[in-house]
């Protein structure tokens, strides 16, 4: 078991109250943070823009379903990794988590091993897609900074022309 990512959180989302409580033990004696909500809307009236971490998702809950509320998320451009669980995981159910957005798929009971592995996994993917977003900021700013002459240079060189053709070309 790595050691967690920066201070992320596991947000846990299950309307059965022993399981939010048997697996945010697991997480929690392994030194993350977790948070737990009984329903997708008590998770949604908590959400935060700056949420860092990941999501274990209950599929079949009273109200919002898992999938509604992964589906909600990606409407708001929250790109936290999702783990769904779910007792009645076929492939039909799967692929449909998947093609939601999920990061994995598990069947209840969950084995606290494999559980683990798949927080850590999503932690990681977490943390990779937050410095892909700093990396994009930066460029971005980068880019903004030029001035309207740098930026044609660029768009040149972009383009694959060599210093002199551009030298010619302005």
């Amino acid at each position: 078991m790595n050691q967690p990512i920066e201070s992320d959180t596991v947000y846990l989302v299950d309307d059965d109250a022993a399981v939010r409580d048997s697996i945010s033990l697991l997480i929690e004696t392994v030194g993350l943070n977790c948070r737990t909500y009984p329903s997708a809307e008590a998770f949604l009236a908590g959400l935060d823009a700056e949420i860092r971490g990941c999501l274990i998702l209950d599929m079949r809950m009273e109200g919002m379903s898992g999938f509604e509320l992964q589906e909600e998320l990606n409407q708001r451009g929250c790109m936290l990794p999702t783990i769904f669980l779910s007792a009645h995981g076929d492939v039909p159910t799967t692929v449909r988590a998947m093609k939601a957005g999920a990061a994995d798929f598990l069947t209840k009971p969950v084995d606290g091993a494999l559980l683990l592995d798949r927080v850590q996994s999503a932690l990681a993917l977490a943390h990779a897609r937050r410095q892909a977003q700093r990396v994009r900021q930066n460029a971005r700013r980068r880019l903004e900074s030029l001035t309207e002459r740098e930026f044609e240079i660029l768009k040149l060189a972009t383009a694959g022309q060599t210093n002199k053709e551009i030298a010619r070309e302005l």
